[in-house]
């Protein structure tokens, strides 16, 4: 039930339209435009919602069990990781954060990608925990604050990493 529940999410959050033309054409009628979702304390499975579109994303104290896919979401809203768990590799490569990004207290304890990924307004690691790596190369970001003891190290303008002081 709750990997069917997930699929059904990811396909009426998956906007077909192309990033430069959806303004001028019609969404789908499976497409949720506008949708907030609230997925606070869920456990997801191998949770994939890559090329998504919400508005408000609150998943705080979400378990993520397996790889959690979030490339190339549109968060058009808030996005509130508070305090979630990710088990496996968590992909947010091309993400886009309109709104703050919240990610205080996540734990991820394999690699985290944030390759590419736009950060419009704050992007808040505080106290988050990294076991592995955390990948940021060419993510952009307006204003951060990243856990203690963790820097971004930066080899040029568009390549970095966050590394353990």
């Amino acid at each position: 039930m709750r990997l069917t529940a997930q699929r059904i999410l990811s396909i009426h959050l998956h906007d077909e339209r192309p990033a430069d033309q959806r303004s001028a054409l019609p969404a789908a009628l499976a497409f949720w435009e506008g949708m907030d979702l609230d997925l606070t304390g869920a456990t997801l499975i191998d949770f994939n919602l890559a090329g998504g579109h919400v508005t408000d994303a609150i998943l705080n104290k979400a378990t993520f069990t397996g790889d959690a896919r979030f490339n190339k979401v549109a968060f058009t809203g808030i996005a509130m990781f508070r305090r979630a768990a990710f088990s496996g590799e968590a992909f947010f490569n091309e993400a886009t954060f309109t709104e703050d990004a919240w990610f205080s207290e996540a734990t991820f304890t394999e690699d985290a990608w944030f390759n590419g990924a736009t950060f419009t307004a704050a992007a808040r690691f505080g106290e988050a925990t990294f076991t592995k790596d955390a990948s940021f190369r060419g993510a952009r970001m307006a204003a951060h604050v990243w856990p203690d003891g963790w820097r971004l190290e930066t080899a040029s303008e568009e390549d970095g990493r966050l590394i353990r002081e």
